[in-house]
This record gives structure tokens, sequence and C-alpha cells, in this order.
């Protein structure tokens, strides 16, 4: 937020094997990065180097008599042990990485943690990472406490990385995990750095956050700040996730339409929840092209239901924001604002509405020349002002709204 696996992972040749195959791995996650292993004719150079060169914010241990005691490990003290992890020896930290995950005792995944925040040596580092995850300990807790007290954006990224594996390798701490990290987001003093590494760690996550995330929009007490963190976690989740943010979305402004009806919320809870609208509007315009179309249809569910001015018009912007939307699906989404403006009976409200026509027109024009989409929804925009031309308030609404689409067309053909 941890009991360790009994057998040692690291035995015989397999130990020298899986070492080699690990550092592999690892050589590619860091870009091609030199790491500290060497060929076969630099062997003994290298050796020569690291024994002289230790990782520079550990002193290096004498440790030959601890080399020889490891035949024997469990005579090792937790001190022994932590001594000969800091060796700069391979063979010695990965001997002491396997006594201490055979030792199994939540102290001894400490010095596994310990090590794991304090060295700058990436191959330790994906080692300890490694150890870390097969134990049975309950690491989370501790990392969590670390990411806290940490300032510094290689750790934080490090440690937000290993509990976004911790809740993805292990089933029966992922629900503990995510609550932690989505938790998380309620610290007003959490700074810049930590919020960063907590939105990778949440995109790391994918669906598997997905719930939690919905259900702290949907808090009415969840903070605008939080919120903008989550709907940038929504907006980078990976398209195979689409179909689920798009549920997501529909409940977030469905539940944040009933909190602003909600008599019980104080005028800043509901100020709060229209910060949290525009928050999530802004996520579904910055989600992939090809879901606009789909997205539209929410947004414009939530515009035609709400009955807050002001949502209306965050709803209205976030509409104007599918740069994606298909031109079939742009006509849909302007007819269906149009059908519904009559039964509004706030000025403030078909404003709104007939606003977000006028934006969701033009969008679709920015860089192509005016065609036969555009007249199409002009001619429905003349259609409406005529079937309500004795209605004074709808028809002054759809009369602005051609007067702006007139406007914009004349400007198009250079007029």
């Amino acid at each position: 937020m941890s009991k360790l696996h009994g057998p040692s992972f690291f035995l015989g040749s397999g130990l020298v094997a899986g070492t080699l195959g690990f550092a592999v791995v690892l050589f590619a996650r860091s870009g091609g990065r030199a790491l500290p292993w060497s060929a076969p004719a630099e062997k003994e150079s290298a050796a020569r180097t690291e024994r002289a060169s230790p990782p520079a914010e550990l002193p290096a241990p004498e440790a030959p008599a601890l080399r020889q005691a490891a035949e024997g490990g469990e005579h090792l003290s937790l001190d022994d042990l932590r001594a000969l992890l800091l060796s700069p020896r391979r063979l010695d930290q990965i001997r002491a990485i396997d006594l201490l995950l055979a030792r199994g005792t939540p102290e001894a995944v400490q010095v596994l943690l310990d090590a794991f925040l304090a060295s700058s040596d990436p191959l330790l580092i994906g080692l300890l990472e490694e150890a870390m995850l097969k134990s049975t300990t309950d690491l989370a807790p501790s990392l969590i406490a670390a990411f806290r007290a940490s300032r510094d954006p290689e750790r934080l990224t490090r440690i937000g990385r290993t509990l976004a594996r911790l809740a993805g390798e292990r089933p029966d701490v992922e629900k503990a995990v995510v609550g932690l990290l989505v938790g998380m987001l309620r610290d007003p003093d959490l700074k810049p750095e930590h919020l960063a590494a907590l939105e990778d760690a949440l995109v790391a996550l994918g669906g598997r956050a997905l719930e939690t995330l919905a259900a702290y929009l949907s808090d009415p007490a969840a903070g605008p700040e939080g919120a903008g963190t989550v709907a940038a976690i929504l907006s980078r989740l990976d398209a195979a996730h689409g179909s689920a943010v798009r549920e997501k979305v529909r409940e977030g402004f469905e539940a944040m339409r009933r909190a602003l009806e909600d008599p019980a919320l104080t005028a800043t809870e509901k100020d709060a929840t229209r910060k949290k609208t525009g928050s999530l509007a802004w996520a579904v315009g910055n989600r992939p092209a090809s879901e606009h179309d789909l997205l539209s249809r929410d947004l414009v569910d939530g515009l035609l239901r709400t009955t807050d001015p002001a949502q209306a018009g965050t709803l209205a912007w976030g509409l104007t924001n599918l740069k994606g939307l298909s031109d079939e699906a742009r006509f849909e989404t302007v007819q269906s604002i149009l059908g519904a403006l009559p039964g509004q009976s706030g000025d403030a409200l078909r404003q709104s509405y007939v606003w977000a026509a006028s934006q969701i027109v033009a969008a679709g024009y920015g860089n192509r020349a005016l065609d036969e989409g555009f007249y199409r929804m002009m001619q429905a925009a003349e259609e409406a002002s005529g079937q309500h031309a004795n209605d004074p308030r709808v028809s002054a609404s759809l009369r602005w709204l051609l007067a702006e689409l007139k406007t914009y067309e004349k400007k198009k053909l250079g007029g």
C-alpha cells in the first residue's frame, strides 16, 4: 500500500543465467543506456573498476568474510545481509536478495525496500523490484509512505511504477493499491511532481483503476484539483479501454447533474461540481478522434438533461472541442440541440444551446471549404426557425443562431 515465498529464486546455474537475462530486459527498458555488465574480454578490467568505484550514495563494505558466510546464509544477521546487498559485486547483491527473500520476514523485506529507494544502479533497482513483487508481504503502505515523503521525480516515478506493477501482478492487493493511489488525490498538499507520478501510475493500471476513478468523480466531496488529474488519466488511457471510459463518462456527467440538483449541497460543493464537469468534458475532447462520434452523444445527453445553466455552458463547450466528429455525427448533434430548444424555458439554457450549435457547425470547417454538409445544418436551423416563429423566446434564439451562421458563411467565402 510482507511473509515471503520460502523458495530461493536464484540458485546454481539459474543464478547467472537469470541475471543475465534480466540485464537484457533492463537494458531495453533503459533506452540503450549502458548497464553495469561487461563483455567477456573486458570482465577482469570491469571487475577492477567496479571494485574501485562503488555506487556513489553508498560506501563499499568490506565483504569477503560475508561472502564466505553467505554459504550458510541462515547465520547472517540483517545487518550482514544489508552489507552484502550493498557490495559493489553483483553476485554478492544477488545472493543477498536471494537470502532476504528466502527469510520472508517484514524486516527482511524492509531491507530490500530501503535499498530499492536508495539505489541509483538501474540493474540493482530492477532486481530488487522483481524480488519485492515476489513477496507476500503487503508492501503498498510502505511504498505509499515513501511516495509521499519523496520530492525526487525519478524516485517518484520508480515508486509509482512499482505500485502499478504490484496491483497488476497481485490480484490479492490490487483493490487496496488502487484505492490508496486514488485516495492520494484527496490530499490538498500533493506537489506537482507527486501528481505527475501518480497520473503515470494510474494510467499504467489502465482499466483496473476505472471503477475507483469514476467513484472519485461522482463524490461531491472530491475536490476539483484531483478531478483534473482524473481527467488527464481518462484522456490518456489506451483506445482499447474506449468503451469502458465512455461508460464512466456517462456515469460521471449524470452524477454531477444529480449533485447540482441536490438541495443539501453547499454553494461551494456545487461550484466544485461544475469545475469537475469541465474537467470531464476536457477529457472527452482529448480522447482519440475515432471515439468522438459516440462521445458526442453523451455530451449532448448531459446538456439536454441538466437544468443548471453553468453546467449546460460547460457541456456545450465540451461539444465544441470534439474535433474528430464525422459530418453525419455533427449534423445529428445540431439536430438534437435544435429539437430540444423549445422545451427549455430559461433564456440562459436556450442561449447555451444555440451557442453550442453555432460553434459545432463552425468547428467542422476550420480548414476546409463550405460544402453540402454546412448548408444542410443551416437549412435545419432555418426550418426550426419557421416552425417556432410564433414562440418569441425560441424564435429569438434561432434568429441569433442563423445570424451567426450567415456571418460565418460570409467570412469563409471572403465576403
